[in-house]
């Protein structure tokens, strides 16, 4: 995932420290700009846009399922059923 494109440029130099931790190149200094402004009794109202940084997938999951479960709506399920191999599907064509 490339944050620079999802925020957009008027917070470069937080995007940037976003990518050092996505890529594992951050350093102690850009560790205590992060350190600097954690608050661990910070919660997000639930409409609120936030970036999560968790140390394993189990807790962004349990957040995520948190915010489905306060959407107003239930869940939807469609059945795709493939008339062809997924060796023949060239995916540089499906949409993003």
């Amino acid at each position: 995932m490339n944050f620079r494109r999802s925020i957009g440029k008027k917070n470069i130099n937080f995007i940037d420290l976003l990518n050092k931790v996505r890529d594992c190149s951050i350093s102690l200094e850009e560790i205590e700009y992060f350190n600097k402004r954690y608050d661990p009794f910070f919660t997000p109202n639930m409409e609120d846009f936030v970036i999560m940084l968790t140390s394993n997938n189990y807790l962004a999951n349990d957040e995520n399922r948190k915010r489905l479960n306060n959407l107003p709506y239930g869940s939807h399920f469609s059945e795709l059923k493939l008339q062809e191999t997924l060796e023949k599907i060239d995916i540089q064509l499906m949409p993003y």
